[in-house]
């Protein structure tokens, strides 16, 4: 039985369009004049409607044509491919800031006179840095680089227990609840944490929640107690990565922490956040760091950042064997006279 599927996207545009598979099996096309008859007949253009195919036209969709036996789900197999084009898109962060999307997915059986079309939409949607949907360009390179990432997540994700698979299929309104609704939350990993609130934060629009979210990652990964945890987060990300100036990461995060205090406080946020503007600049260099902490740790550093002991201890290697040994007084320091500055201006 032949399946015909295909995926609204949004926020992305191609910069080379081929017949070669990017996942699976499914490839990427984008149709400008008119439409691909491969795929749209006449009945699924119907189907469909008005409201979706005008989203095809002009635009990349992925698509694919799966042979699979008579008695096979289609609704299965829309699930399952959803979900991966999803996961797939949303590994396009990693390599770089986007807020690219799969809209919904089809699947639709041509032989089948009944219940021969499947959808799924998707119910989250990712902003980029500055809380704005907008057009990124990728090329194919850009997807075999998500793929790669997505190997590597599925890889660090599989032993999570599922308390109630069934709860996570598509209900019959074609929503698919998430499947981490349905996680033992103690059987996660650190790194699948943090993953979840970089999720959390990349579906907000609005900014203050998108930097306590980004914060909650980095403390996510950063932190095994909690003692000093806003100082600890920022130390530790400022001496994990090679930065070229480490104290200025160690600022970012830290007023990243003193934003998010006040707005899960319900305060005015200091002026030094309150603009939008500030906000988006802040988001933005949040969201650097975080891609540059998280590809290293996924390519270098999960089985370290697995074990507690093992993390405190690598992460104390990286802060008191810094090549510049004074490095690890000078974030203290800095802060302290930041701080009397600051005093001493409000005494003048």
């Amino acid at each position: 039985m032949e399946i015909r599927i295909l995926s609204e996207l949004s926020g992305i545009q191609i910069a080379e369009v081929t017949d070669e598979p990017i996942f699976s099996n499914v490839k990427i096309a984008c149709c400008h004049d008119a439409l691909d008859q491969r795929i749209f007949d006449k009945y699924l253009q119907v189907q469909i409607g008005l409201m979706h195919i005008p989203r095809f036209v002009g635009r990349p969709y992925f698509w694919d044509v799966a042979n699979v036996d008579a008695d096979t789900s289609i609704s299965k197999v829309n699930a399952e491919v959803h979900s991966g084009l999803v996961n797939l898109i949303g590994f396009l962060w990693f390599v770089k800031d986007t807020s690219a999307n799969v809209m919904s997915t089809f699947s639709y059986a041509p032989e089948l006179h009944e219940e021969n079309l499947f959808q799924l939409s998707t119910t989250n949607h990712f902003t980029n840095a500055t809380g704005d949907y907008a057009d990124t360009v990728f090329d194919r390179l850009d997807f075999i680089y998500a793929g790669e990432v997505f190997k590597i997540i599925s890889k660090l994700t599989e032993d999570s227990v599922q308390t109630d698979l069934h709860s996570a299929q598509p209900t019959k309104h074609g929503i698919q609840p998430s499947k981490f609704n349905h996680t033992l939350y103690n059987t996660t990993n650190r790194i699948q944490r943090a993953l979840s609130f970089l999720v959390l934060a990349r579906s907000q629009s609005f900014l203050p929640l998108k930097i306590s979210f980004y914060t909650a990652m980095l403390e996510c990964l950063f932190t095994t107690d909690s003692s000093e945890v806003s100082h600890k987060t920022a130390e530790r990300t400022a001496f994990y990565f090679d930065w070229p100036d480490r104290y200025e990461v160690y600022e970012i995060i830290k007023l990243a922490y003193g934003l998010r205090s006040k707005f899960f406080h319900g305060q005015i946020l200091e002026n030094k956040v309150a603009t939008l503007e500030k906000q988006k600049d802040l988001s933005v260099k949040l969201d650097d760091i975080i891609r540059k902490v998280l590809i290293s740790i996924l390519f270098n550093n999960s089985a370290v950042f697995a074990d507690d002991d093992r993390l405190n201890a690598f992460l104390n290697s990286k802060i008191f064997a810094s090549s510049k040994p004074n490095d690890m007084y000078s974030l203290k320091s800095k802060e302290k006279n930041s701080s009397q500055m600051k005093k001493k201006k409000r005494n003048d």
